[in-house]
């Protein structure tokens, strides 16, 4: 069984690459269960108390699931990484780490419905592309796909000692 936790700073595509890859999974991601508004702490708690019932549930009746959360932070990551081999230690943890440039994000980030403000998002970006995921983060592997190179029918770069999908490439 696998569990998926998508990484990259925001407006990288990661749910694209998501649903792209894994759309036949759960996807969970925490922006979808925060009400619209500014973002506060105690939503964002809310939102993962919410992810981690979820994942329990899965776990549960033994479904492979997908977590869609930019985790710039390597504690976020490592935090999430132990609660998830807490509740399903026969689960191998996959982290898919969307690298885009920066400017790239920023052009996305403008065409999202709740649009991160611009120290917020460069902030972001800065601390997950200094410290990138890694299996020190307790991951069991890391792929990571190049979103620079997305043209429209993504024919990116995919980094993984496992099969890709069609269409991808391998280096």
């Amino acid at each position: 069984m696998f569990a998926y936790i998508m990484c990259g700073p925001i407006g990288s595509g990661k749910s694209h690459v998501a649903k792209t890859l894994y759309g036949h999974l759960p996807q969970l991601n925490p922006d979808d269960l925060m009400p619209k508004g500014e973002w506060t702490r105690e939503k964002s708690n809310a939102a993962w108390d919410e992810i981690h019932r979820r994942i329990e549930a899965m776990v549960g009746i033994g479904l492979e699931f997908v977590v869609d959360s930019a985790q710039a932070l390597q504690v976020s990551r490592r935090r999430l990484t132990q609660y998830i081999r807490q509740v399903a230690p026969s689960y191998k943890i996959v982290c898919v780490f969307v690298n885009t440039p920066y400017k790239k994000c920023a052009r996305n980030n403008r065409l999202r419905d709740r649009v991160v403000p611009e120290d917020k998002l460069k902030e972001y970006y800065d601390n997950v592309m200094n410290s990138p995921p890694s299996r020190d983060d307790g991951y069991d592997e890391v792929i990571v796909v190049n979103n620079a190179l997305y043209s429209g029918n993504y024919g990116e770069v995919w980094k993984s000692e496992k099969p890709w999908p069609e269409g991808w490439y391998h280096v």
